[in-house]
């Protein structure tokens, strides 16, 4: 329960300064004119922000990149959904670990590249972050018996 609790202290704390700083990370590396100069990358910017009645032709830099987030936060929710199906077949710690692998393999690839296969790496982070604050939550509980509502106290302090 102690280990499941440091867990999730340290996911929360990486999903959100991930998300919070993509912006940032995208101006770092100067990739709104590598989206801008890209046919493929503007269609996909233009696409979503249609839906918000916008587009990107004389917009600034960062909404240009922000717009981007989309995915990872949508990689989250998509992730969500593909981790309940995959604890249903496969034991949820192992679901678990080939998740934790997988983002800490996204986010190596994205310091250790430049341009879109950073972002692109980085925001595949979101899709294998999904399962980990559920999977983490009841593992540790398994086997807790009448200590459940109190480890459940203790890990939503974790939060």
């Amino acid at each position: 329960m102690l280990m499941g609790a440091l867990g999730i202290f340290v996911y929360v704390g990486a999903e959100v300064a991930i998300g919070s700083f993509l912006v940032n990370y995208f101006s770092d590396m100067n990739l709104a004119t590598v989206v801008a100069g890209n046919e493929t990358m503007m269609s996909i910017a233009n696409t979503i922000a249609s839906t918000f009645n916008k587009t990107f032709t004389d917009s600034d830099p960062k909404s240009l990149l922000a717009i981007f987030v989309i995915f990872y936060w949508g990689g989250a929710m998509i992730g969500r959904f593909v981790g309940a199906y995959l604890t249903k077949i496969m034991p949820a710690g192992k679901v678990l670990s080939i998740f934790a692998m997988l983002a800490i393999s996204m986010i190596i690839i994205s310091i250790n590249s430049t341009g879109l296969l950073s972002m692109w790496s980085i925001l595949a982070v979101g899709l294998f972050n999904s399962i980990m604050f559920p999977t983490i939550f009841t593992l540790s509980l398994e086997g807790l018996g009448d200590l459940k509502a109190q480890a459940s106290g203790l890990l939503c302090m974790a939060i």
